[in-house]
């Protein structure tokens, strides 16, 4: 090859000159080296723990010896600037994370450049090492396995899981218990740069824990990994813990018990419904009745089926809130109706779910050495006046009357002396709101599972033993208003007849109990007394109960006449002439 680049070829007749046409020199990358050779690639991804990139090029060139040829390099991201070299390979060390773009050109001795740079796209990303992250501080509490799908929400336990690294880390957490899962359980986790942070344990567990009839111990494992690359990085924590079987708690809260209440039992709904439909006909005697009928049907189903009381003086209710750290066993309702015999907290989840299963609220309510239940009556509070019983008897919550039932009173006693019973001990106890938990208030924290469906048939209370007793109730029930009426109207009435306040209340208590004829009477002699305008009004609204609609028109205009300004009795009136209108 000649000084001026023409290359000359000996032939047998002389010499032969080849003059390469002027043209820029192309450029190859001819591998990719870091750890391994990666060979000629367009684009790559690195961990930031590579010790050392490699960059290998060559240029080709027919006017420049390859030795000669000068390359202009940078890597964008790390350096803007050309740089120069005569070597064909270029290194770079501890490259920080983020994207880059390698460029390399050639230029030949005639100052050609190479018209399109050779390239390699670069990705550092972040690998901690494994050393940078920890679990400490792992701590799992007893299960107890009534309260699986409280797990799903509630932390059962919880680890401290740190990051050593400056940069921050996406993790994953892992719980699995093989015993009782049938996945594990999951967390995405992003942790701070040199932080820590306590991370609650919840899991969903397979419904067959409810199977398990006694405490065991089970193994837990805790992982704690990371994703770097296409590797995946994790380590992991082993713990022993106790499962307690079915109907296992402690008595760290008094809604703890709902989970125990399921209205959709089985055996709960085929004796709640049957005993509805037998006798639907004889429930709904009185307005203000409420819901009261329907309970006692349900207590004396009960006790016509033989469900009794047993106290078990040794579980933790029994001993006490002193004691409430204790492992205590409920039976589900289900289980109750087939064995018969149960403690305080068995008799008051299985009447509560019997309750519930017929839409009826009910709520918890908590003594110091004792539970005790009681259910809405239906009555709005200011209906007391129709409810016609004494104030003792019942409980004003949220607007409504509810009834408190003893429910260890199965089996000794109705209905009435157990609702007698639960209304003394309120009143002995000084009852109040925040010492009752409303069932369905707490059903979300601790929803109820259904047991495994056991096949056994249920035994449906002797019909005629039941009605007889049922009927008892209802009689007693309406002595026990006649009582309440004679003590708080009709002795008073007959004692003092001028007392026109009191017997307008009477007349009040009559129509909120729908018993508008008597209350038509008892209003009557109010006419001609300075409580004119309220007789004539409440007179019209019986009538307009007995759906006589002129005669309601009548009265209370009567009533507007001796009070033209009362804004109640004219829109009461509007509305009344409304029923005339064709």
């Amino acid at each position: 090859q000649a000084a001026n680049g023409d290359f000359w070829f000996g032939a047998t007749e002389g010499l032969v000159r080849y003059r390469p046409p002027q043209s820029d020199p192309p450029i190859h990358i001819t591998d990719v080296v870091s750890a391994r050779r990666h060979g000629p690639v367009a684009a790559l991804r690195l961990p930031s723990t590579a010790p050392l990139l490699a960059i290998e090029f060559q240029g080709i060139s027919f006017t420049t010896r390859p030795g000669q040829l000068v390359y202009l390099y940078r890597l964008h991201g790390h350096e803007e600037k050309w740089q120069q070299t005569r070597q064909t390979r270029v290194e770079y060390s501890d490259l920080p994370p983020g994207k880059y773009r390698f460029e390399v050109k050639a230029v030949d001795r005639d100052l050609n450049y190479s018209t399109t740079p050779a390239s390699l796209e670069l990705e550092v990303y972040h690998q901690p090492v494994l050393s940078a992250i920890r679990i400490d501080d792992l701590h799992i509490e007893e299960l107890f396995a009534s309260f699986y799908k409280t797990y799903a929400e509630r932390p059962f336990g919880s680890v401290r899981v740190s990051n050593d690294d400056p940069l921050p880390i996406e993790t994953t957490l892992r719980i699995f218990i093989p015993e009782l899962m049938r996945q594990p359980a999951l967390q995405a986790i992003a942790l701070e740069p040199n932080a820590s942070r306590l991370v609650p344990l919840t899991a969903a567990f397979d419904e067959a824990i409810l199977e398990r009839r006694q405490s065991a111990a089970v193994g837990a494992e805790v992982a704690l990994s990371f994703a770097a690359g296409q590797q995946t990085f994790s380590l992991q924590e082993e713990q022993q813990l106790t499962v307690h079987g079915r109907g296992a708690l402690t008595w760290d809260d008094l809604g703890m018990a709902a989970v125990f209440i399921t209205p959709e039992d089985r055996h709960v709904a085929a004796l709640a419904r049957s005993l509805y439909a037998r006798f639907e006909a004889q429930l709904k005697k009185r307005a203000t009745d409420g819901n009261l009928p329907l309970a006692m049907l349900l207590y004396e189903g009960l006790n016509a089926h033989g469900v009794k009381y047993a106290r078990d003086a040794s579980t933790a209710a029994a001993q006490g809130r002193g004691a409430r750290a204790a492992i205590d066993h409920i039976q589900y309702p289900g289980e109750l109706l087939q064995s018969r015999l149960g403690d305080c907290d068995d008799l008051t989840v299985l009447f509560c779910a019997l309750l519930e299963n017929l839409d009826i609220r009910t709520a918890l309510i908590d003594h110091p050495d004792h539970i005790l239940m009681m259910f809405d009556s239906g009555i709005a509070a200011d209906r007391y006046l129709g409810f016609a019983l004494d104030e003792s008897r019942y409980i004003e919550r949220d607007g409504r009357l509810w009834i408190p039932v003893e429910m260890t009173m199965l089996g000794e006693g109705n209905f009435l002396a157990a609702w007698a019973r639960g209304a003394a001990t309120c009143q002995r106890q000084g009852y109040t709101a925040a010492r009752s938990t409303e069932v369905r208030d707490v059903w979300p924290e601790y929803p109820y599972a259904l047991l495994p469906d056991d096949d056994a048939p249920l035994e449906l209370p002797e019909p005629a033993a039941l009605e007889a007793a049922f009927n008892a109730d209802l009689a007693a029930l309406d002595q026990l208003r006649a009582t309440y009426i004679d003590r708080q109207y009709l002795r008073p009435l007959l004692a003092a007849p001028q007392d026109h306040r009191l017997r307008l209340q009477y007349a009040k208590m009559q129509i909120e109990a729908a018993e508008y004829t008597q209350a038509i009477s008892t209003l009557m002699f109010l006419l001609q007394t300075e409580h004119e305008a309220a007789a004539h009004y409440y007179i019209g609204y019986c009538y307009a109960g007995l759906e006589e609609y002129a005669t309601a028109v009548d009265y209370v205009r009567k009533a507007l006449a001796a009070d033209p300004d009362n804004e109640g009795y004219q829109r009461s009136l509007a509305v009344l002439e409304g029923k005339l209108q064709p």
